[in-house]
């Protein structure tokens, strides 16, 4: 839903609608599917088996939260 433009971020207005699209339809955006693709797991089990990304997704200013620790994303 951004997009890279030099050192800042952009919202992407289609790329977003496309991600609401999806899930409206029951199924798993592409950046979930990549998400839980790179932790070795399906879309379905990924907030279960790795509830702290859930955890940072669903906190207040998670972008701003600073670093990873490490081995996580």
């Amino acid at each position: 839903m951004f997009v890279a433009a030099s050192q800042s971020y952009e919202f992407d207005e289609a790329a977003f609608a496309a991600d609401y699209r999806a899930r409206s339809a029951g199924q798993p955006s592409a950046s979930l599917l990549a998400l839980a693709a790179a932790y070795d797991t399906g879309a379905a089990t990924l907030f279960t088996q790795r509830p702290e990304l859930w955890s940072l997704a669903t906190a207040d200013h998670a972008l701003n939260a600073g670093p990873a620790l490490p081995g996580f994303a």
